[in-house]
């Protein structure tokens, strides 16, 4: 079966058209134990502000007999020269069939 993990990132934005106030945000995504971490860079360069969203998704092929999957996301902020504020949200988790074998 696969699994397919997705979310949205809430990042902030000064505005200030400044790339030095810019960010990055590693989100690691797990499940059943297969791990990625996607980098995802907050550029400030630009002059708009507020509060913007990114989605990201990340899919897993599971053997069949999975009867319990765990999993999880978690972000990191990284190389910030100012205060701010990120989430995550938004989180689902899909599984859908990809063989014949697939939950029997």
């Amino acid at each position: 079966m696969t699994i397919v993990l997705s979310c949205t990132l809430v990042y902030q934005l000064t505005g200030a058209g400044n790339v030095q106030q810019s960010y990055s945000v590693d989100i690691t995504f797990n499940i059943g134990g297969q791990e990625v971490t996607r980098r995802f860079f907050a550029n400030a360069g630009g002059f708009q502000s507020g509060d913007f969203t990114q989605e990201f998704r990340f899919a897993a092929d599971l053997l069949a007999d999975n009867n319990n999957v765990s999993f999880f996301i978690k972000a990191r902020g990284n190389d910030a020269s100012i205060d701010y504020s990120c989430s995550i949200q938004n989180i689902t988790a899909t599984a859908f069939r990809t063989n014949s074998n697939s939950f029997s």
